[in-house]
């Protein structure tokens, strides 16, 4: 008897050694993260637009899409007559009923573009999660168009015409995801650039979201980077960017962001508010502990912190437990003794997508915005992202835009944006678990 029960006991060590062993090689592989903070840049006022897509009811209960997103994306791409890059994460047609369907939109855009100016060079860059998850007809489309179409990831990068599969599909496993949502292209004389957290995917389309749109300098770190993380090696478009000289004026001051470069950032600028100053978080997932801790100081220096929060709840149709938001906000809140305030976004069956903090000091206001959700900050594994901070004069059109955005949806100004914090919230005891379960087991992956 006893012999049996040390075999089983022997076995189930070298079960545990093998998962163990597992799972050290698995970390061993993964890429290191990386923190990329571009040079900060002065641009004019006038160079900037904040873009929005909002997904509400009106007073009468009818369901109304104010979206602006897209439409800028595709006013970008036909007014292109050189260049265009476009690195977007989700791109794929789904089963559900969606409000637009901007995968065959955007394909129709750049095949149209393609016949009308033959000679225009144009990178088309994604993840390979689109081609498992949803095939790959409209990326063939594209492609055959003469359109370089490219999979990118932090652990590497391919094309899609690399015969390969096996060892694409082990750079995708080594790597993580490409999130990023960009695009930057010529347009009367200027090299323009839009950064936001929406993706081209037709479930996607209803869901809410942001972007800043930028006709000035950012656009050099972003082309630097998608040079050494994608395949933009393109003589032609070095040529033409050589003749842009750089402008070093103007009274806003704008940062590309990559990889970890919001979540260090954001915490940076947090950490810095002081008694008076504000706060104001739009996001769709909220779970970094550095980020939470530092919103509880700075809600104790006496800085008014509120958040609008997407309950986590839906997902493409499918229910979700509301994690991270809800246990999140439950501390937030308890923790801040009812200093920190919270809202829910009233969804539809879609997401409030957005991912963009608001930090107002006397003299200007503090914008950070993109791919990023406020998640799990590590230096062992990140996604690719894009993110800008835009630094403004307190009186400034871009700072009036944002705080008008916000207040909008906080106060629900011209429709019902948002719900108190009471409706949706959740403080069970197993969620709470889950969500501090998964920060630990995030420290070790």
């Amino acid at each position: 008897m006893a012999k049996k029960v040390n075999k089983r006991v022997s076995k189930a060590v070298i079960i545990t050694l093998t998962i163990l062993l597992i799972l050290l090689i698995t970390i061993l592989l993964l890429p290191k993260g990386r923190i990329f903070e571009g040079e900060v840049r002065q641009v004019s006022e006038n160079s900037i637009q904040f873009l929005y897509d909002l997904t509400y009811e009106d007073e009468n209960g009818n369901i109304v899409y104010d979206h602006q997103i897209f439409d800028k994306v595709f006013e970008i791409i036909d007014n292109a007559e050189e260049f265009i890059i476009v690195d977007m994460f989700l791109f794929g047609t789904h089963d559900n009923e969606v409000y637009r369907n901007l995968t065959q939109e955007l394909t129709n855009h750049l095949l149209a573009k393609r016949k009308s100016n033959p000679n225009i060079k144009i990178h088309f860059i994604t993840d390979y999660y689109n081609v498992i998850n949803y095939g790959d007809e409209h990326l063939r489309q594209i492609n055959e168009a003469g359109i370089p179409v490219t999979f990118s990831s932090s652990g590497g990068k391919f094309s899609l015409g690399e015969k390969d599969f096996m060892h694409a599909f082990l750079k995708k496993f080594r790597g993580r995801l490409n999130h990023r949502k960009i695009i930057i292209a010529d347009s009367n004389e200027k090299i323009v650039s839009l950064i936001t957290s929406a993706n081209p995917h037709d479930a996607s389309s209803p869901n809410s979201n942001t972007a800043f749109y930028f006709e000035e300098e950012i656009w050099r770190d972003i082309y630097g980077l998608e040079k050494e993380d994608s395949w933009v090696e393109d003589s032609e478009i070095d040529s033409f960017l050589e003749k842009f000289e750089e402008k070093k004026e103007g009274e806003v001051f704008v940062q590309y962001l990559a990889d970890g470069g919001l979540m260090h950032s954001l915490v940076e600028e947090i950490d810095k508010t002081i008694k008076g100053n504000s706060i104001n978080i739009l996001v769709f997932f909220l779970s970094d502990k550095k980020t939470i801790n530092s919103l509880l100081s700075a809600s104790k220096r006496g800085v008014d912190v509120k958040l609008i929060l997407d309950t986590n709840i839906q997902s493409f149709g499918e229910e979700k437990l509301g994690i991270p938001n809800k246990p999140v906000a439950e501390k937030l809140i308890r923790k801040s003794d009812g200093k920190i305030e919270v809202r829910w976004y009233l969804n539809h069956g879609e997401q409030f997508h957005t991912k963009m903090a608001i930090i107002e000091k006397e003299n200007n206001t503090t914008v950070f915005l993109g791919s990023s959700n406020f998640a799990i900050n590590t230096m062992t594994i990140y996604n690719l992202q894009a993110d800008v901070k835009v630094v403004a004069p307190i009186n400034s059109s871009v700072s009036s835009d944002v705080d008008n955005y916000f207040n909008r949806l906080w106060n629900n100004e011209e429709g019902i944006f948002t719900t108190d914090y009471e409706k949706f919230k959740d403080e069970s005891f197993s969620k709470k678990l889950i969500y501090e379960f998964g920060q630990i087991l995030a420290k070790f992956i």
